[in-house]
């Protein structure tokens, strides 16, 4: 404190000794005190929790070595969604950079539709971290019904936990487009004696199962291979239900698309029978069209070479190939990381892929 009051009183003096006529030296612009220094390329990126921050950092690292030395800086945004609110970050100007899951979150801000008022042309998708993880819509085996379809008919008043209901939760608003694509809604399965009961993830979800607040559930993040799920059905038997054709179909116009395997029957707890299901996988970066070419190229190389130090933070055996057909998180594929990412790809990215031979 003391050398401080020191410098200080010295800058002090110097001032004093130039008053008068003669007009002071001009000293060089530095940045104010508390003013985070940027560097010539700064990104900003929205992301939410768990491993969306450190899909950022392991991009960030790897984009620092792609630029002159000190001259990329880049922020996080720790949004604690995923959804809506990271879209918002781009389109309102918070943020260049966002992750966010599934596709089809990008896809209702690109066009305007289910969680958005408008569109917003500008957003472009570089790449993606990919997952193989279907929606699971199970409800109690002693009901007695086979489909959804029949818990509508005969008005059942189940409990299920679902995402929320907030106008940002991309898994609460799937299930009340689910409701709507199967002709009817959350307030008439609520006039019946049901309702939702609202959780971030399938594992509270399954924990409110447990604890008999829900006697259902239609949630993602593989909710039929977590060790939770048999104690689900060691507790209380359940049924994993088939979504119809035609019932994802009306789901499309959100963005949302069919799982492309069928779930085979007693390969995990609940299935009963074979099982058709939407999906729900994927961790996608998307960005600003004002991003750089320059910048978007570097985005998706950094994306596509550094894939082993992604790979080496994860635990052993947690990741799967594409070809496995496991569901869970998967090791990135070059070939695929730049398909279904719910906008349109970046021209700087794209031309990262097609030099590499990586798409056509």
């Amino acid at each position: 404190m003391k050398r401080k009051l020191v410098i200080m009183l010295l800058g002090a003096g110097l001032s004093l000794g130039s008053v008068g006529c003669q007009r002071p030296a001009e000293t060089p612009q530095s940045t104010p005190a508390g003013t985070p220094w940027k560097g010539k390329t700064h990104l900003v990126a929205s992301a939410a929790r768990a491993n969306f921050p450190r899909m950022i950092t392991w991009l960030y690292n790897g984009l620092y070595n792609e630029f002159p030395h000190r001259e990329f800086t880049g922020e996080i945004l720790f949004t604690g969604s995923g959804y809506a609110i990271e879209m918002i970050n781009i389109i309102e100007g918070r943020a260049q950079l966002a992750v966010v899951t599934p596709s089809a979150t990008a896809h209702m801000a690109l066009h305007g539709v289910g969680l958005f008022s408008k569109p917003y042309p500008n957003l472009r998708g570089l790449f993606k971290i990919g997952q193989h993880d279907p929606m699971t819509l199970a409800v109690p085996v002693s009901l007695g019904v086979k489909s959804f379809d029949e818990v509508i008919q005969k008005k059942i008043p189940i409990k299920i936990a679902v995402g929320f209901q907030d106008g940002d939760d991309t898994t609460g608003f799937f299930f009340k487009a689910l409701m709507e694509a199967y002709g009817s809604s959350i307030e008439e399965l609520r006039s019946w004696g049901g309702d939702v009961i609202e959780v971030s993830t399938s594992t509270p979800g399954m924990a409110k199962i447990l604890a008999g607040e829900a006697d259902s559930i239609f949630h993602e993040a593989m909710v039929i291979a977590s060790p939770r799920w048999k104690e689900v059905n060691d507790k209380t038997p359940m049924r994993v239900l088939s979504i119809p054709e035609d019932v994802i179909q009306k789901l499309g116009q959100f963005g949302f698309r069919k799982f492309d395997k069928v779930l085979k029957k007693g390969t995990y707890p609940g299935l009963l029978e074979d099982v058709t299901t939407v999906d729900y996988s994927d961790w996608i970066v998307i960005g600003d069209a004002s991003i750089p070419d320059d910048v978007a190229y570097k985005i998706a190389k950094v994306a596509v070479e550094t894939i082993p130090a992604w790979v080496s933070q994860a635990p052993p055996g947690s990741l799967h190939t594409e070809e496995s057909g496991e569901l869970g998180n998967l090791v990135p594929n070059p070939k695929t990381m730049w398909k279904d990412l719910g906008a349109p790809l970046h021209p700087g990215a794209e031309r990262y892929y097609k030099e590499m031979g990586l798409m056509p």
